[in-house]
């Protein structure tokens, strides 16, 4: 997610990110899988290049969809995920919930967060946001659970990519209008989306 959804993420959960119990007296191990949105395709060489993070931090490439490592299993003392199950089929949900979970080394926890971007507030009052929701369940099913900060700039995605379609079934000036909805809602209105945060202990 961007730096704007993480600070309205961070105000949601009181500056408060992580809710298990970890120690403060002696080292730990945290697996924070998925950093980036997924929505990009990150060149992994940029990792290389950051040079500010103590040593104690380290970024590494990891398919959630394959097998982890047999050095990380059982290794962490907390396993932290964000916004990144929404991306993938149920069945694929479950693989992923089990293999982080294995991750987490005995009495160690694991902390997941999810959008439940389907609870947005419709009805009269917000029938911009409703035909934008109604328009992504159509034509980009995936796109259902964007965030609340991006939701506007995707606007501008969407009409580049209608642009490249000849005689595609939602024309520039609906979208031009769509979007003056939107916006005008959410800087007059605002819209409100519910997320979840589990926590679980492993034995």
């Amino acid at each position: 997610m961007g730096d704007f959804g993480h600070l309205l993420h961070k105000a949601a959960m009181h500056d408060k990110l992580i809710l298990v119990p970890l120690p403060s007296n002696k080292e730990i191990h945290i697996l924070d899988s998925c950093t980036g949105d997924g929505l990009t395709d990150i060149n992994p060489t940029h990792c290389e290049h950051i040079q500010s993070f103590p040593a104690s931090i380290t970024f590494r490439k990891q398919d959630i969809l394959e097998s982890w490592p047999e050095g990380d299993q059982s290794r962490y003392d907390l396993v932290h995920q964000r916004f990144c199950l929404s991306q993938w089929a149920p069945e694929k949900d479950a693989e992923i919930i089990k293999d982080l979970f294995n991750l987490a080394k005995p009495r160690g926890y694991k902390q997941l967060s999810e959008a439940d971007t389907h609870s947005f507030k419709g009805g009269e009052e917000h029938s911009g946001m409703t035909k934008f929701m109604e328009y992504t369940a159509r034509a980009f099913p995936e796109m259902r659970k964007a965030t609340a900060d991006n939701i506007v700039t995707i606007f501008n995605s969407f009409a580049a990519f209608e642009a490249k379609m000849p005689n595609y079934w939602y024309s520039q000036e609906a979208f031009k209008a769509l979007k003056d909805s939107v916006a005008d809602e959410m800087e007059n209105i605002g819209n409100t989306w519910k997320f979840w945060v589990a926590t679980e202990r492993r034995q």
